[in-house]
């Protein structure tokens, strides 16, 4: 059994300690839950974990995995380090969780679909079920959400998801839309309820799978049947779809991926010629919608497959993420 800290440590207030703790690099954090239960209890709190991830450098999720394996993969956090005229990512890495070792999580698929706080979810999927889990890399910890309702239908449904947090309640949801179907189309699952919730029919077709998190809302770019691509928000407080002021409408013509850049939502236009970069200075404000680089040459044809993500630093370095490869 493991010995208790040094008394006069645990005497200190428990706002002292997680202050203190907060400035520790992720590795030792995840050797002080093995300390005693309170330190386990503290540095699995929300407020500590928001103030460690508050102080930590900034870095990326990579998620290693064989596209031809049945097999979960790896998560990797590496951090990213900025210099004078000089961005790198640091090759190691500076936590580690192997899939494989969850028991719930051999032998099948998983991708992300959201990242908030320090939270991932990942999405179990196969070809007759999935499931989804909500995992804290640091402290190696996961939970299973229940089955979704969607498996009473009988038809075949195209699946989406987004995981965020209130601005205002501050609960952490889960969101999942199957298309197409005439039904109610939406559901949510608050953390710590147990359950999803059918709210709603969401009538448009989604153009990308993945919604990027930015201010209380999900994003989407949706397609109408007779109407040109927009964009719309999810707010998960009111649990509500609104339309949402997307860039020009004549500057915006190819392919598009949303994303986030220095916290701003940001969008990546592709053609044949060129990848062009926006991004929104003040969020919800059309005309704050700024062309922030433009490539004089499609990203798609020049690494051989398309981006499937877009997000930048306070630094100005946007990154681009591919299947099989980043560049920045």
């Amino acid at each position: 059994m493991m010995k208790s800290p040094n008394p006069s440590i645990e005497a200190l207030p428990g706002n002292i300690m997680a202050d203190v703790l907060s400035r520790l690099p992720v590795k030792t954090i995840i050797h002080c839950k093995c300390v005693c239960k309170n330190w386990r209890e503290l540095v699995s709190d929300s407020y500590f974990v928001n103030l460690h991830i508050s102080r930590l450098p900034a870095g990326v999720m990579i998620h290693e995995n064989c596209h031809f394996e049945v097999k979960p993969g790896i998560m990797k956090w590496l951090e990213i380090k900025g210099e004078v005229d000089d961005t790198r990512l640091h090759h190691d890495f500076v936590t580690l969780f192997d899939l494989s070792l969850a028991p719930a999580l051999q032998n099948s698929n998983i991708c992300q679909v959201g990242s908030v706080n320090g939270l991932i979810c990942l999405w179990k999927y196969a070809s007759n079920h999935d499931n989804i889990y909500i995992c804290n890399p640091i402290t190696r910890e996961y939970m299973i959400l229940p089955r979704q309702q969607y498996h009473t239908e009988k038809s075949y449904a195209a699946i989406y998801y987004s995981f965020g947090v209130g601005l205002l309640t501050k609960e952490y949801k889960v969101i999942r839309i199957f298309q197409p179907s005439q039904a109610q189309n939406l559901e949510v699952y608050t953390l710590g309820t147990g359950q999803w919730r059918r709210v709603g029919h969401v009538p448009y077709l989604l153009n990308e799978s993945y919604g990027p998190y930015v201010n209380g809302c999900a994003h989407w770019i949706f397609c109408g049947r007779d109407s040109p691509k927009e964009l719309y928000a999810f707010d998960f407080d009111n649990e509500t779809f609104s339309f949402f002021p997307s860039p020009p409408s004549e500057e915006i013509i190819g392919r598009q991926i949303l994303g986030v850049i220095n916290g701003c939502l940001s969008m990546g236009v592709t053609s044949d010629l060129k990848f062009t970069i926006w991004v929104m200075k003040e969020y919800g404000i059309r005309k704050s919608w700024h062309k922030e680089a433009v490539f004089k040459q499609s990203m798609d044809l020049l690494i051989g497959e398309p981006v499937t993500g877009l997000f930048g630093l306070e630094d100005g370095t946007i990154w681009l993420f591919f299947r099989e490869a980043v560049c920045w």
